[in-house]
């Protein structure tokens, strides 16, 4: 996932638009906090001066 989609997907997730809806009750949840602390760690990368068209998100995993 490129840096500008995965940026618009956590920001979807912190405006409720997305969440994981893969549970088996059928509630979503929103990883708020998650998303909050990957958002902020990929604007790093772009102020970090990083060539930010050449960054892709490969995984990630959260664990409660």
């Amino acid at each position: 996932m490129h840096l500008a989609k995965a940026k618009r997907c956590l920001e979807d997730v912190l405006a409720h638009k997305q969440a994981n809806n893969h549970q088996s009750n059928g509630q979503g949840h929103w990883p708020v906090k998650f998303a909050n602390f990957i958002l902020d760690l990929l604007k790093n990368a772009e102020v970090k001066g990083l060539d930010v068209d050449s960054l892709y998100v490969s995984h990630f995993h959260v664990v409660k």
